[in-house]
């Protein structure tokens, strides 16, 4: 699995608005990519190997990254930082807390390099459903808290890491680990 299932999951014909892929250096963005879906394919070819890259998963009605210019919410995440389980275990655990119903099935699991985000797709909502998102959010944090789940990277405007690209941090690729394209959540 590489980038673009990445994208195919999260972005379809469907979307609207600006996708933003981001390249950091030293915690600063050096190159800030807007473009809307039929964009997107050669952005992340262009970046594939790259250090450093993230991409939203919601879209946004302006190409610029903010919570207030959210066009459609496309995915709830989590991104959780393993101090104290590894990624295997972490899965397992996950799956625990799917089988006592406490969390649905993700419908993607993506190695970070360090730790692991975790997704589950949403059928597309506009800005107005913001604050049913924000709750979700909160929920799923709140599950998985234990695991490491970083209260950091629950906002709507989040970037994550783009698969197929390196952690300069431990020079480690992230990678697309469980992808399931049947399952795709309502808020509602």
């Amino acid at each position: 699995m590489n980038n673009l299932d990445y994208c195919q999951h999260l972005f379809g014909k469907d979307t609207d608005g600006y996708i933003q892929v981001i390249k950091l250096h030293n915690g600063s963005a050096l190159k800030i990519y807007n473009t809307r879906y039929k964009g997107l394919r050669a952005i992340v070819g262009k970046v594939k190997g790259q250090e450093d890259i993230y991409i939203s998963s919601n879209t946004y009605y302006k190409p610029k990254r903010s919570s207030s210019y959210i066009r459609q919410f496309r995915s709830l995440y989590i991104d959780l930082d393993l101090k104290e389980y590894g990624k295997m275990e972490a899965v397992y655990e996950i799956y625990e807390l799917i089988n006592k119903n406490k969390i649905p099935t993700p419908s993607m699991i993506v190695d970070s390099g360090r730790g692991l985000h975790v997704y589950w797709r949403i059928k597309n909502a506009p800005y107005g459903a913001m604050w049913t998102w924000q709750e979700l959010e909160d929920y799923l944090y709140k599950q998985l808290k234990n695991l490491g789940a970083d209260i950091q990277a629950t906002d709507s405007a989040r970037v994550l890491r783009l698969p197929n690209t390196i952690n300069s941090k431990i020079h480690k690729e992230c990678k697309v680990l469980v992808i399931n394209d049947d399952i795709e959540y309502s808020m509602y």
